[in-house]
């Protein structure tokens, strides 16, 4: 019984360092593990790399310490990066944002360590929606902000 418990301790163990440390990224709407990329430094650079609206990687940090990555969109209005959230209520990592608002974006190759902060006004929220060139957005679409770490 003892040698159970320890392949399974082990097992367990060699599986949660193997989460911790495999970069896994998403692919469409399956989530991953961590990002790997070169770094790159938030500043004029980051700001070229996006023109209109552009695919990127999201990397969070659960409570639980094996990171979960989702791909999204994001976009440029003037000196700010924003990502959306639809229905944001139904997904994880809003929750961990909430908790913990340090995350990793992957952009065109690069990666960037940055802040997520929630856009609370609704006007706000309904400026940055626009620049898409959409009208109205729903109630339920949520914006954040992305600023340096």
């Amino acid at each position: 019984m003892g040698r159970i418990v320890i392949t399974v301790v082990v097992l367990l163990v060699s599986l949660f360092v193997l989460a911790r440390t495999v970069p896994v990224e998403p692919v469409d709407r399956r989530p991953g593990l961590g990002l790997t990329a070169p770094a790159g430094v938030y500043g004029d650079a980051i700001m070229a790399a996006v023109d209109g609206r552009i695919e990127v990687h999201l990397e969070t940090w659960p409570w639980y310490g094996i990171p979960h990555s989702v791909t999204t969109i994001l976009w440029r209005d003037g000196e700010f990066l924003y990502i959306p959230c639809a229905n944001c209520s139904t997904k994880n990592w809003p929750k961990t944002v909430a908790a913990d608002p340090d995350v990793r974006v992957k952009i065109n190759g690069s990666l960037y360590d940055l802040r997520m902060q929630k856009v609370e006004d609704d006007a706000g929220r309904r400026h940055a929606l626009r620049v898409l060139g959409g009208a109205d957005a729903p109630p339920d679409v949520w914006v954040y902000r992305l600023l340096p770490r």
